[in-house]
């Protein structure tokens, strides 16, 4: 895959952009950047974790999210 250069991303660049900037390198539509793609994003529960996926899957990939059912122990009871 030949890469062209983009924006540049810095330490204040969010998920979603990231995201954008590869499929802009790459030359291909976002949604179908990762198309057939399978990520484990830990602590998608929350902050940076959760938009990773969000951003992970609108870029086409399948997310799995793993998250700690020990952290708010009594939270998570209520949706067990």
């Amino acid at each position: 895959m030949q890469l062209t250069t983009g924006p540049a991303l810095g330490k204040r660049s969010t998920a979603r952009q990231v995201v954008e900037s590869m499929a802009e390198r790459a030359g291909t539509p976002v949604e179908s950047l990762l198309l057939g793609k399978v990520a484990v994003v830990t602590g998608g529960a929350g902050g940076i974790g959760l938009e990773t996926a969000k951003a992970l899957a609108s870029a086409g990939c399948r997310v799995c999210i793993s998250l700690s059912l020990y952290t708010n122990t009594h939270t998570h009871n209520a949706y067990v």
